[in-house]
C-alpha cells in the first residue's frame, strides 16, 4: 500500500491507522498498531509575505501580456547560525488579470530555510473530520528577524524613483475572501476591477489616503516599517504558509525515534506500507515543492517496481 495524500493528510490517514504516538492515539480511542512518535510532527513551511505598489502608466503590462513575472532574486540574510540562500523575492509587473491588477506591481518574499516547525495532530478518529494543522510560523526568533529585515530590504529596492519614489505607494497585500471572490476570472469582477482601477489613477494625495484609510485602517505603512515593534506586530500578524507543507512523515534512520519511514520510503515497523509524497523530506527544499516531490514519487515507484520485477 502506497500512501500518497500530501503533508496534512498522509499522516492523518496513518495516525488514524493506530500509527503515531501511543499517547495521542490512545486520547482518541484508536489503538496502537505502530508505535511511531514522529507521524505529524515536523511539519514545515515557507513563511512569506506579499505587498503591492502602485504603477505608473509607463509601467503597465498590456493586458494582452499574459505573464507578468520576470524577476526573482535569492540572497542570503546573514544571520547567524542560517544557511546561504535563505531568503527569496519575486515580483510580478502585474497584481491580477483585470485593470485593477494592471496597475499594481506585486512582490512575494519568503524565507527559504525556516527553523520553526509545526505539527499535525487529530481532533477525532473519524476520516470526516479535517485535522488540526499547527504551522507555527516564525515560532524561531531567527525566522522572524529574517522577514522584518526581508521587508526593510524590499522597501529600499522598490521605493525607488526608477519605479515609484512614493513610499505611500507601497503596502501590503493579502489574499482576503473578498480578493479571492474579485479574482475569480469573470465579467462582473472585471467591471468593478476597472471601476477600483480607475480610482487609483486619481491625484497622489487622494490616493495615497484611500491606500491608508481603506487598506491600512488609518496607519501608514511606511512609518510600520520604521517602528521595530510595529514591524514585527505585522509581520507575526501577515505571514502565511505558500501552500508548501512537508517532513510531517519523515524519511530517516529507523533507529532515528523520530523518523516515519525509512530511506525507501516503507513506513518503520510495517511490512508493506510507503509513504511516497512531500511528507517523507527531513528538510524544507529551498525551492518550491512541485519538481522535488514528483522525484520522491518517482524514485520510490521506480524502487518499488524494480523489487517487484526481481521477485517476479
Amino acid at each position: 500500500m502506497i500512501v500518497t495524500a500530501g503533508a496534512i493528510q498522509s499522516p492523518a490517514i496513518l495516525l488514524r491507522a493506530g500509527i503515531g504516538s501511543p499517547a495521542a492515539l490512545r486520547a482518541l480511542g484508536i489503538e496502537v498498531a505502530i508505535a511511531l512518535p514522529g507521524v505529524g510532527s515536523n511539519l514545515r513551511d515557507h513563511p512569506a509575505l506579499t505587498f503591492c505598489q502602485f504603477l505608473p502608466p509607463s509601467l503597465r503590462l498590456p493586458l494582452s501580456r499574459r505573464r507578468a513575472s520576470f524577476v526573482a532574486l535569492r540572497y542570503s540574510s546573514g544571520v547567524e547560525g542560517c544557511d546561504r540562500s535563505d531568503m527569496y523575492i519575486t515580483s510580478a509587473a502585474r497584481a491580477g488579470w483585470h485593470r485593477l491588477g494592471a496597475r499594481l506591481g506585486l512582490y512575494f518574499l519568503w524565507c527559504n530555510r525556516p527553523f520553526s516547525a509545526g505539527h499535525v495532530s487529530l481532533v477525532s478518529p473519524d476520516p470526516g473530520r479535517y485535522p488540526s494543522v499547527e504551522l507555527n510560523l516564525l515560532e524561531d526568533p531567527r525566522d522572524l528577524e529574517r522577514m522584518m529585515a526581508a521587508v526593510r530590504m524590499l522597501a529600499r529596492l522598490v521605493i525607488n524613483p526608477v519605479l515609484n519614489a512614493a513610499p505611500d505607494d507601497f503596502f501590503p497585500a493579502s489574499f482576503s475572501p473578498r480578493i479571492k471572490r474579485l479574482s475569480a476570472f469573470n465579467r462582473a469582477n472585471g467591471f468593478a476591477a476597472s471601476v477600483l482601477g480607475a480610482l487609483l489613477d486619481v491625484p497622489a494625495k487622494l490616493r495615497h489616503l484611500v491606500i491608508k484609510q481603506f487598506l491600512l485602517n488609518g496607519i501608514a505603512f511606511k512609518d510600520v516599517i520604521e517602528d521595530e515593534q510595529a514591524l514585527a506586530d505585522f509581520v507575526r500578524r501577515s505571514v502565511f504558509g505558500v501552500w508548501h507543507p512537508t517532513g510531517t512523515c519523515r524519511m530517516g534512520d529507523p533507529r532515528d525515534s523520530h523518523a516515519v519511514v525509512d530511506p525507501s520510503g516503507k513506513v518503520i515497523g510495517s511490512e508493506n506500507l510507503y509513504v511516497a509524497d512531500a511528507s517523507v523530506m527531513p528538510r524544507l527544499p529551498t525551492a518550491n515543492t512541485n519538481i522535488p516531490t514528483i522525484m520522491i514519487a518517482e524514485k520510490i515507484s521506480d524502487a518499488l517496481l524494480s523489487t517487484e520485477l526481481s521477485l517476479a
